[in-house]
């Protein structure tokens, strides 16, 4: 296996789809050379992470620590990865066969490649599961980004016409997102994953609410504007050093109004090559009250989450019991969610495109959690967002 011939591809097809298109449209290939160098390996990634982070990691739900079993995890690894192999075949022999309504040329192992190649921003993105809270954000730019990929590479691969490949991509992504739900049915019917199942259909209907249109406007611009290939690859080399434990446990508020902090910690890891640190306290209070405060340093992660930045949309959703909202408050991005009834609920800010400060837990109100935020000193984190780059 040529690796560096396989990291070449995944930064060109990321960073100059314009320049790659035409080059893989042009190279002689199999569904054999196409699994065995390329889908193969690029479509382990979103589940091996998926198993680091259920199995490994674990995640926090009301307050508690979770992890899914060794032997549970890897029999849900193997089944998502071998549905996964299939799923991009299946799309690719429906981009084929869609072909000729669309004025392009059929050719199935073109399809393929235009299937797999558009699908690695999604694969890439799914490295994005371990990062609390704003994980999704990245995989759901992953989404986006990938049908942007698509749509580029349609002219060159199935040989549509320009003013055609909106309608072939929008049929396209629609057509996979249902095969999606289906083997996603699949999947948590045999292994009972009925949370991974839900965070699938949200992001799913998420991916289907979006503008799709207006999305790949913006990425094309972006496009443009960072059509500089050296300054783009010297972007993706870099190596970002994520704050240091200690420090990173400095940040957490000694006491937060009448809650108490117990628990502080702090920890620094490395996943392939990209540094993430997070400091972590629980603070208690009376009637029940317990606040989880979460800051992350995405560290080697701050370039996928400028994708994310870039394309999250606003969203309010507003029911009897309570609300969620995401919106944009300058260059940063929050998260709000609250239920009356249960008097619990979560505030979370992304700074500088790096840092995530989150509050969730119970509380005698909304106003709590995100005093919590606003305790730790946002515009110190701001200034901090080159921290650790060429060893500042």
């Amino acid at each position: 296996m040529d690796f560096d011939r396989l990291l070449t591809r995944i930064k060109g097809i990321l960073l100059q789809p314009n320049r790659e298109w035409p080059v893989i449209a042009g190279e002689a290939e199999s569904v054999a050379s196409l699994y065995k160098r390329y889908i193969l390996i690029l479509a382990a990634v979103p589940v091996v992470f998926a198993f680091i982070k259920s199995s490994l990691i674990g995640y926090y739900a009301f307050g508690m620590h979770v992890r899914d079993s060794f032997g549970h995890g890897i029999w849900r690894l193997m089944l998502g990865y071998v549905l996964s192999l299939v799923l991009v075949y299946v799309v690719a022999a429906v981009v084929n066969a869609l072909a000729p309504t669309f004025e392009g040329r059929k050719d199935p192992i073109q399809a393929l490649k235009l299937t797999a190649y558009a699908w690695t921003a999604s694969w890439v993105a799914g490295m994005a599961v371990v990062i609390p809270w704003i994980g999704w954000l990245v995989m759901f730019a992953g989404g986006l980004y990938a049908i942007y990929l698509f749509y580029l590479g349609l002219p060159h691969t199935m040989q549509c016409p320009a003013e055609k490949r909106l309608g072939y991509t929008a049929l396209s992504v629609l057509i996979a997102i249902l095969l999606g739900w289906v083997l996603a049915a699949i999947l948590g019917a045999v292994t009972g994953a009925g949370i991974l199942m839900h965070r699938l259909h949200h992001h799913a209907d998420r991916a289907a609410q979006a503008d799709v249109a207006s999305a790949m406007a913006q990425l094309e611009d972006r496009n443009k504007r960072a059509d500089d290939a050296d300054n783009s690859d010297k972007t993706a080399a870099e190596h970002i050093q994520s704050m240091a434990p200690d420090r990173m446990r400095a940040l957490l508020p000694g006491g937060l109004d009448d809650l108490t902090r117990n628990n502080a910690r702090a920890s620094r890891q490395d996943v392939m090559n990209m540094q993430i640190s997070q400091a972590r306290a629980t603070y208690l209070g009376e009637n029940g009250q317990r606040v989880d405060l979460t800051i992350t340093d995405t560290g080697g992660a701050r370039s996928l989450l400028a994708l994310s930045g870039m394309i999250t949309q606003d969203m309010e959703t507003v029911t009897d019991d309570g609300f969620e909202k995401v919106r944009h408050d300058g260059d940063r991005i929050v998260h709000e969610r609250w239920n009356d009834k249960t008097r619990s609920g979560e505030y979370a800010v992304l700074v500088g495109g790096r840092y995530a400060v989150r509050a969730q837990g119970h509380a005698k109100d909304f106003e709590v959690l995100k005093d919590a935020v606003d305790a730790v000193n946002l515009d110190a984190l701001e200034k901090l967002r080159d921290a650790g780059v060429g060893g500042k």
